[in-house]
């Protein structure tokens, strides 16, 4: 089975520009993924791959695959909450294995502390393939932009309880 953190990766570094992604197969060598000249592979190309793995795991030889890293224009703020680097709007991005409706109503449910709601625009992106969505959150102009470590927080904890809840009711995502 291919590792969940790969999965995201895979759709977060194929939905961000400039970001890349390092991951290690079972023998320790490393593959590079980026859209710049010195990587292996392409985000769209590796994502295939990680789509393939998933719908046949037995035949892909992923299952040992490991992340390594993620990076590029992507700065981590916590687990699984990236900030995309040198972004003009304050904006943060995740890949998460929630239901789209779910997540819909977890992020409108997301109290924003000092943020006003009409400063926050979030797109929500389906990749049905990776069985994953892409959540991208960004502050404007009016907005504080120095709350997006706080508003990433708040929505990284809402997940996290989310997905707590939903592994205590044996429920998915």
């Amino acid at each position: 089975m291919i590792d969940e953190r790969v999965v995201l990766a895979a759709a977060l570094v194929h939905a961000t520009p400039g970001s890349s992604m390092v991951v290690a197969g079972e023998d320790g060598r490393r593959l590079t993924i980026g859209r710049h000249p010195s990587a292996d592979l392409d985000p769209c190309r590796w994502r295939a791959q990680v789509a393939s793995a998933l719908r046949h795991p037995a035949r892909s030889g992923l299952g040992a695959v490991r992340l390594v890293g993620v990076g590029g224009s992507l700065r981590r703020s916590g687990a699984g909450v990236w900030f995309a680097a040198g972004d003009p709007l304050a904006r943060l991005i995740a890949a998460v294995d929630v239901d789209d409706r779910r997540l819909v109503d977890l992020l409108q449910a997301t109290d924003l502390g000092s943020v006003p709601d009409e400063a926050v625009t979030a797109v929500l992106r389906s990749d049905a393939q990776l069985g994953v969505s892409i959540i991208e959150v960004s502050i404007d102009a009016h907005g504080p932009r120095d709350a997006v470590d706080d508003v990433a927080l708040r929505i990284q904890g809402a997940l996290l309880v989310d997905r707590l809840s939903a592994d205590l009711a044996g429920t998915p995502g």
